[in-house]
């Protein structure tokens, strides 16, 4: 049997099973990771460790919804319209970002991977539009039934400088406490606030953040625990005090990274999420 005639076995079959996936990554440890998933009759799904651009606000995490019929069947129609089968695998080069597509059309299974700049970007544009679509819906929330569990940051300086960590979703969240490690943090392992001065021609008008003077002050018993829980809705002041920026104007951001996996008991009630990345905060002209 062709590929097109499983395909269409699958189109007018619904009982068969159909799925598939876009897997982006990029770093040696991967710093940077977004995954879309689509498979019949279960989910369709979104997760992210950390924006593509760095973007101020924007959240990381988890979100899902109940497969709709309407994408399976703009998937379906995509797919078969550009042939996803035939796509070659090409060369990545060290430290590339790369893209992986995975299929399968009932026991038909395939996948292929190349550079996030691939010379076929453009002929699987078509599939990638409807993955885009899914990940605008479940995340902006137009859509119903959408469970998540994001990672947000907020800077706020209507009363010193304070960093706040919050849960946007609808499950809890378990998250590496990065504050265990103050003092001796790395390039993965920090919670901050950085200021850059004004952009200017000779900086090629780029931000040049770094970070400022920071203390630990107690705040909340759970910030000593190596995995601390954010519950839905919940916004947790972070255990800092934070100097000023000794020169005028400029930018305020803030960021919180911690790649090591979350340790979650199993004795839960309710098992939370497990979060890791680098999440930013709106950035504040000052």
């Amino acid at each position: 049997m062709t590929p097109e005639d499983q395909l269409e076995l699958v189109r007018c079959t619904p009982s068969l099973p159909f799925s598939l996936s876009r897997r982006s990554s990029c770093g040696t440890p991967i710093l940077w990771l977004e995954e879309i998933e689509y498979t019949r009759g279960r989910w369709q799904s979104y997760k992210t460790i950390r924006s593509l651009v760095d973007e101020g606000g924007a959240g990381i995490g988890v979100w899902r919804q109940r497969a709709t019929p309407e994408a399976e069947a703009e998937l379906l129609d995509a797919v078969s319209r550009i042939g996803i089968w035939r796509f070659p695998a090409e060369p990545i080069e060290p430290g590339e970002a790369e893209t992986t597509w995975s299929y399968n059309f009932a026991g038909f299974r395939g996948a292929f991977h190349g550079p996030e700049a691939s010379l076929v970007r453009e002929a699987i544009a078509p599939v990638e539009v409807i993955m885009r679509r899914l990940v605008y819906w479940m995340q902006s929330g137009a859509a119903e039934g959408i469970e998540s569990a994001s990672l947000h940051c907020e800077l706020v300086t209507s009363d010193g400088i304070q960093m706040y960590v919050e849960n946007h979703g609808t499950h809890l969240a378990a998250i590496s406490n990065p504050f265990l490690h103050f003092g001796s943090w790395d390039d993965t392992t920090y919670a901050r606030v950085e200021w850059a001065p004004p952009p200017t021609e000779s900086s090629g008008f780029e931000l040049a953040y770094q970070a400022l003077p920071m203390t630990l002050q107690p705040v909340e018993a759970r910030w000593s625990e190596p995995t601390f829980l954010l519950y839905p809705g919940e916004r947790l002041l972070a255990p800092i005090r934070c100097a000023p920026p000794t020169r005028l104007g400029g930018f305020l951001r803030a960021v919180f990274s911690n790649y090591a996996q979350p340790v979650v008991q199993k004795s839960q009630a309710t098992a939370p999420v497990a979060l890791r990345g680098r999440v930013f905060s709106a950035e504040i002209e000052l």
